[in-house]
């Protein structure tokens, strides 16, 4: 693969972005990937043969097997061109400057950090050397100033108010109260972030496939997604996410909540009284939807199916102890999301990572194996037509074999002030594009 350089680009840091400087921050992004242990998520980089300048401007990148996804993965966040030469000069303790690139701008972006106070405020300014992006569109602010407020509360009557001019990630009932301010507008957008409930399919009703088919039966998708996230995404049930290869809406929106039907099902299987289960409920939420809230609403729409649930406190460390172990006896919920947007993701890291860790293997070594065939002939794969034909027969056995239920597209949020004009939407990052925010005086 060769990669023609831009000219003319520079780093914040003031140094040229050249042919070797590409070479020196993706071998660097290599390095981080094993000082971080993660290797197995990315384990296309064990084929890399090798990465050079092969011109002042131009970087040639030597595989040994064909490798579809390579663009997209390397637009993703593990792989941005950083100024790996002004890290190496402020490297501690063999981290490649890992701690100090923290908190400095080492990017070709529109803007660069000018000071950071942690879990308080962000400041960014504008990047005078900027190249202008592929549109050629400038930054329209000359500073950005980033505030955490936890409180929704405060952060709703800051916008109301204009002390600030943009509030992110606002949670659903902020902003039903938003959209009544006469100087505050509202949107949405599908993320790339799902919400999932986990079970091991060792567990001793997992294992039984109509008892699996059984509790999807018994999860109240719809009302999930009124009552929790309070509309704010939609009704999803396939980590391969809208708009690439694979998807099928016939696939992930296939189950429906029929709590009389699972439940006969359940009884057939001999369990006439039903059977009991433990959910494991925890801090943190998946876009609006709050764990405990998932959890307790999941609670009673199992109850409905005869499934006894018993709600036990437990935290992130644990619940992904147990799945990392292969102990994990109860349900769980967890927000999943795809960190480069190509199938091959949900497909590597969801359908041989997580999947194998929630017992597919041991539960139906077939399928496991179809899912190990499948997401290496993804990758050889060039042509897409072809590739949407290998991720939808993937997709289709995740769905009806991995422990991963997925019940929901979440949806992140922005509230802006009237006065503020092209809020672009960045999926990928939970954010708006800044660059592209004008704002009328």
């Amino acid at each position: 693969y060769t990669f023609k350089i831009r000219e003319g680009v520079k780093f914040t840091t003031g140094n040229s972005l050249t042919g070797q400087a590409v070479v020196d921050s993706l071998k660097r992004s290599i390095f981080v990937i094993e000082l971080d242990k993660a290797t197995a998520r990315f384990s296309w980089v064990t084929d890399i043969v090798s990465i050079d300048a092969t011109g002042d401007m131009e970087v040639t990148m030597v595989l040994k097997n064909s490798f579809a996804p390579l663009l997209a993965i390397l637009a993703s966040k593990q792989f941005l061109i950083v100024d790996a030469a002004e890290l190496k000069k402020n490297e501690a303790d063999g981290d490649w400057g890992a701690a100090w690139g923290a908190t400095n701008s080492v990017g070709t972006a529109a803007f660069k950090i000018d000071s950071w106070v942690p879990e308080q405020r962000l400041t960014l300014k504008r990047n005078k050397d900027y190249w202008g992006g592929h549109d050629g569109v400038g930054p329209g602010a000359d500073q950005l100033v980033f505030s955490n407020i936890p409180e929704n509360a405060t952060a709703e009557l800051m916008i109301a108010k204009g002390e600030v001019d943009v509030a992110l990630q606002m949670d659903p009932i902020s902003l039903k109260t938003l959209d009544l301010q006469p100087k505050v507008y509202t949107f949405s957008y599908p993320s790339l972030i799902t919400c999932n409930f986990l079970i091991d399919r060792r567990n001793e009703h997992a294992a039984n496939d109509e008892i699996f088919k059984a509790i999807h039966m018994a999860i109240d998708y719809e009302g999930l997604l009124s009552v929790v996230a309070m509309g704010l995404g939609s009704v999803h049930q396939s980590l391969i996410l809208p708009g690439m290869l694979g998807h099928d809406p016939a696939i992930s929106n296939q189950w429906s909540y029929e709590p009389e039907k699972a439940k006969a099902i359940i009884a057939e299987q001999g369990y006439p009284d039903g059977f009991s289960i433990k959910l494991q409920s925890r801090a943190g939420a998946c876009g609006s939807v709050v764990y405990t809230k998932g959890i307790e609403f999941l609670q009673a729409s199992l109850k409905k199916a005869g499934i006894k649930a018993e709600i036990v406190q437990s935290t992130g460390a644990k619940f992904w102890g147990q799945i990392i172990d292969g102990t994990l006896k109860d349900m769980g919920i967890s927000g999943l999301g795809a960190t480069y947007f190509d199938p091959d993701n949900p497909a590597s890291v969801r359908a041989t990572s997580e999947c194998f860790l929630l017992g597919i293997e041991q539960h139906n070594k077939t399928v496991a194996d179809k899912l190990k065939d499948l997401v290496a002939k993804g990758r050889a794969e060039t042509d897409n037509d072809k590739r949407h034909t290998i991720y939808r027969e993937l997709n289709a056995l995740m769905v009806a074999n991995c422990g991963e239920m997925t019940v929901l597209q979440v949806a992140d949020t922005v509230a802006l002030r009237t006065n503020m004009s092209n809020g672009i939407a960045m999926p990928h990052a939970f954010s708006l594009d800044f660059r592209y925010l004008r704002k009328a005086e």
